[in-house]
């Protein structure tokens, strides 16, 4: 693996780890803009994922707000349109709705294809845990008849994973980075699903 890698590696192991209140143990994601994020770093994140995708693709989908900063720049890389589905309807036209549950909340969220005939579909969102955020957007998309062409995610953690749903995508799921948190400290390493 590149240095790269490995500073970014470095870099998620001294995330913040934190439990709330039911439970579920949290990391501070370091690409989440809380502090400055280092264009080089993210530039890399977004190539790998970027390699990774079919060029038949319609469009990049992801969710607010973590994930916006790397489909934002894999789509710059692709040349594909970016559709982020946001927390208000913002009064669309025939807006769809998501229902997004992760391991600590469940909030609806928006989005519209505004008449585009789009067919084929990438999700990017840096975290993958529970599934719950991907579960809600293949719902979505299947109900739509638009195909998934992958999930990517930055990290994947395991502490919380369905690993009946991980069995059901694997075929479609890329990460970079595999991540456990063991004594309320994150350790990181390179996916199983790279």
């Amino acid at each position: 693996m590149s240095d790269r890698f490995e500073e970014i590696r470095k870099k998620i192991e001294k995330s913040n780890v934190y439990e709330t209140k039911n439970g579920y143990k949290y990391f501070v994601y370091p690409f989440k803009g809380l502090t400055p994020i280092d264009p080089k770093e993210l530039n890399y994140l977004a190539k790998v994922i970027a390699k990774k995708i079919s060029k038949d693709i319609d469009f990049i989908f992801t969710f607010e707000t973590d994930g916006i900063f790397i489909a934002s720049l894999v789509s710059f890389l692709l040349n594909k349109p970016l559709l982020c589905a946001k927390k208000f309807h913002y009064n669309l036209v025939n807006p769809i709705k998501l229902t997004q549950k992760t391991g600590y909340y469940k909030r609806d969220l928006f989005f519209s294809l505004n008449g585009c005939d789009s067919r084929k579909v990438a999700i990017i969102d840096c975290i993958h845990s529970t599934g719950g955020s991907i579960k809600g957007a293949l719902e979505v998309f299947k109900k739509l008849k638009i195909e998934v062409a992958g999930i990517y995610v930055i990290i994947n953690k395991i502490n919380y994973n369905d690993k009946s749903f991980l069995k059901k995508i694997k075929n479609k799921f890329f990460a970079i980075y595999d991540v456990k948190i063991i004594n309320d400290k994150a350790s990181a390493y390179r996916s199983k699903f790279f």
